[in-house]
């Protein structure tokens, strides 16, 4: 079996997203001795002996444009391997997608989210004065251009897989696509193992891992917080460029909160083991990594229904899901766990349980793997 993994994102094990979930297929396939290479845009140029830079990501390279998709076109030709499968990760594969036409290779399209979902959670919510210039094209209109594009680029798919239920519903309901299989992200779930040992924090703890962006609704977060009755830290993971407006935004709000910027993956399991809850108040995710990884450290998950968990969290953490928006019942959420220990830590273990069972790199693999044969049996 020979597989050519095609993504937007370079591919490492911090790289978070669609880097981080290939990367971890990729270490599975190692395992197996499955051939397969991965072409992808990033920064830095440099060829691995499995991994090929074809674009270079500038203001004007975007991956979202037609040069990663001509790029990947001229590839295609010059390779001399015929591959069995061609594996694109939208929607930051949509380009090469687009521009592929090779009746020799099957596709398998997986979509991670949908731009048809940014616009509808997104950027319908987000006032205009708040984005970026390029986000402000994106809500005038380039967003259509990009749904356009992505409809069209379907046609090119043999199989289409979504990474959970709600992306999913997605794409049938909008790209009136009936067959659609769901394989789930999955980590190395050996690697996120609670430390019981490791001493709590003075006071209960809340955490977010995660992008400081408006995508994921931190200020909500946020607001929520300063309605909770306690004393409590907040915890915050992650670096973007809302970091020094949320630091102002809490001081503003009166939540005490630690920002660590960016945390080194061999460091982020002893923030998870002093944590209590996770809070996710995402606008829109696909199937969150962040969210898998905490509830195998045991913790109980906060969160929007945007941040899509439902998939994660077993069924008494799901009346802790609100409605994306409602910061009142989000505050709730959060007084509650944090007044009813045994109910907690109940929910996080069952959380744990689900995730070993159910979303390992392996048991990913394993799904990918039989969805390669079938379409190959084709």
């Amino acid at each position: 079996m020979r597989i050519l993994i095609v993504s937007g994102e370079s591919i490492s094990k911090s790289a978070g997203g669609i880097g981080s979930v290939v990367y971890e297929l990729c270490k599975e396939f190692d395992k197996r001795k499955i051939f397969y290479k991965v072409v992808y845009s990033n920064r830095f140029k440099f060829e691995t002996e499995k991994g090929v830079f074809i674009h270079d990501v500038s203001p004007t390279l975007s991956p979202l444009g037609p040069i990663f998709g001509l790029n990947f076109k001229r590839f295609i030709k010059k390779e001399k391997d015929n591959w069995d499968i061609i594996h694109f990760h939208l929607p930051s594969a949509q380009q090469p997608l687009l521009f592929f036409n090779n009746s020799k290779s099957k596709s398998i399209v997986t979509f991670h989210t949908t731009w048809k979902g940014y616009e509808e959670y997104v950027y319908s919510k987000i006032p205009f004065r708040y984005l970026k210039w390029n986000e402000r094209i994106s809500k005038v209109g380039g967003l259509k251009y990009l749904i356009l594009l992505e409809k069209m680029a379907l046609k090119n798919a043999t199989s289409i897989s979504t990474v959970s239920s709600g992306v999913k519903n997605e794409i049938n309901l909008w790209y009136s696509t009936k067959k659609v299989n769901i394989i789930n992200n999955g980590i190395f779930t050996d690697e996120f193992c609670p430390d019981n040992n490791l001493k709590k924090e003075d006071k209960f703890t809340i955490l977010y891992v995660g992008r400081l962006s408006l995508q994921k609704g931190i200020f909500l977060g946020i607001d929520a917080l300063a309605n909770i009755k306690g004393d409590f830290n907040f915890l915050v993971a992650g670096e973007g460029e809302l970091y020094k407006k949320l630091k102002e935004y809490c001081s503003k709000k009166c939540v005490p909160a630690r920002f660590f910027g960016r945390v080194a993956r061999e460091y982020i399991n002893k923030i998870y083991s002093k944590s209590d809850i996770l809070l996710m108040p995402s606008l829109y995710e696909g199937l969150p990594v962040v969210g898998i990884e905490g509830a195998c450290m045991g913790l109980p998950i906060v969160a929007f229904e945007g941040a899509r968990v439902e998939d994660i969290v077993c069924e008494e953490n799901k009346q802790y899901i609100s409605r994306t928006g409602d910061v009142k019942a989000l505050s709730k959420s959060i007084q509650y766990l944090m007044e009813n220990d045994y109910e907690r830590r109940t929910i996080g273990r069952k959380n744990r349980e689900i995730i070993l069972k159910n979303f390992t790199a392996e048991k990913m693999a394993e799904k990918y793997i039989k969805s390669y044969e079938e379409v190959m049996s084709r």
